[in-house]
């Protein structure tokens, strides 16, 4: 998946980009991998709890 390749240099660069960990988890939405994009959302939760309620509500309104 070529949309992952992003995501994960920027989280082996930094681990705790959250912006990264969303864009991880929306490639594997995108390829209707459901269990791995919510895993890769909870990644987020160590990261910062208000950054999980934030990409919580844009990939709850985001509409392709």
């Amino acid at each position: 998946m070529a949309l992952l390749r992003a995501p994960i240099q920027a989280l082996r660069f930094d681990g705790s980009f959250a912006p990264a960990w969303v864009a991880y988890g929306h490639a594997f939405a995108q390829h209707d991998e459901s269990d791995q994009a919510l895993a890769a959302s909870l990644g987020l939760v160590d990261i910062c709890h208000l950054w999980l309620d934030i990409c919580w509500l844009w990939m709850m309104c985001y509409t392709p």
